[in-house]
């Protein structure tokens, strides 16, 4: 019942996402993965019966690498255009080694922070570094600053701590900030923010009117992408922040009816999570998904396995969130959404580093 109330759902959401993964929506056409429907059922119960904080991306914490509060309303638009530029090149944060190790770029900062930043942490400890350093100067991070950056600028910015390795794949995140920063300034007058306006703060389109997740994904930075990861995930953490200040800095509202429509943020980590509680398994047999995963061997971008099972990622997800939901309505309790099972998930894989398998390993600018 649930499965074809889903599919029923899906066909016509306003996510685009949802539509676009077409036949890969449907469980009867996986290769490597099924469905556990008592373990899924078990985790929609259990998201059901508690409520999951959303993230706030500041310095509330021991770390102290997030951008500061804002003081003005030009200083909370440039708070919403970081995340937006930081995720132009939120993806793939580990490289293999000469001696077969994987290992991941690290920062400490500030200088004091008691233990280093890795993978995309360290990465957005960077973008708040070169944040600081630039408004110190009266300067900004926008479309024309991104633009007219140079490999030596972006081995500067993006430089790590003396024993950690090269930001993997800087060559091609600099081309993608570079054709962002062309695409922005022709644009929207070279900021993010202008992008969010021209959307009229609509996530998904609405009539013939471009959303933002449109209008992101068709900026070379954000392009490409079946699953909408980073699109996704800006929108996310970019309101997830600023809602804090949405009665004195109104930059970032949005429609909450919308949430509901965002689909989870397929990356590495939100897949090897539904594996480890059993919601998802491998099909018995020849598995070169499973061999892959256990044996952490390359998966090739776009390939089906990738693609399976990120969809199956999405799916499953999708299932927990409705069922989860449908509880929660009967008990009278705010519905949850895609950035709740996202933190949810993340923290599970996270806290299970050592528990095989280990996350998939693909080599990609989607994630």
């Amino acid at each position: 019942m649930y499965l074809k109330r889903l599919a029923d759902s899906l066909a016509v959401s306003i996510n685009p996402v949802y539509p676009a993964m077409g036949s890969l929506a449907k469980f009867s056409n996986w290769t490597y993965l099924r469905l556990n429907t008592d373990r899924l059922n078990a985790y929609a119960q259990d998201l059901a019966g508690r409520e999951i904080e959303l993230p706030h991306w500041n310095n509330g914490g021991p770390l102290q690498f997030w951008p500061a509060k804002p003081q003005s309303l030009n200083e909370a638009d440039a708070l919403l255009e970081y995340y937006f530029i930081g995720n132009i090149i939120n993806f793939c944060f580990w490289g293999f080694q000469p001696d077969g190790s994987l290992k991941k770029n690290i920062l400490t900062y500030p200088a004091n922070a008691p233990f280093p930043l890795d993978g995309a942490f360290a990465m957005w400890a960077c973008w708040t570094r070169l944040k600081n350093r630039l408004e110190s100067l009266g300067l900004a991070i926008d479309g024309h600053f991104l633009a007219q950056l140079s490999l030596d600028q972006a081995e500067v910015i993006f430089a790590g701590n003396p024993d950690s390795i090269r930001m993997p794949l800087l060559e091609q995140r600099l081309d993608l900030l570079k054709r962002t920063g062309d695409a922005l300034v022709k644009n929207y007058d070279g900021r993010f923010i202008n992008l969010v306006r021209a959307a009229r703060f609509a996530i998904f389109d609405r009539g013939h009117e471009s959303g933002i997740l449109t209008r992101l994904q068709q900026l070379p930075g954000y392009q490409g992408d079946l699953f909408a990861k980073r699109a996704q995930l800006a929108v996310a953490m970019a309101w997830e922040r600023l809602r804090e200040y949405e009665a004195e800095f109104p930059v970032f509202v949005l429609d909450p009816g919308e949430f509901g429509s965002l689909s989870i943020f397929a990356d590495y980590h939100l897949p090897r999570a539904l594996i480890l509680k059993g919601v998802l398994e491998f099909r018995s047999g020849d598995n070169p998904l499973r061999e892959a995963m256990w044996h952490k061997c390359l998966i090739v971008p776009g390939s089906d396995q990738e693609l399976e099972l990120r969809a199956a990622t999405v799916i499953a997800a999708s299932l927990a969130q409705w069922q989860a939901n449908e509880i929660r309505a009967a008990q009278g309790l705010q519905a949850i959404n895609a950035m709740h099972l996202d933190i949810d998930l993340f923290n599970v894989s996270r806290a299970m580093k050592k528990e095989d398998p280990h996350h998939h390993l693909t080599l990609t600018t989607d994630y």
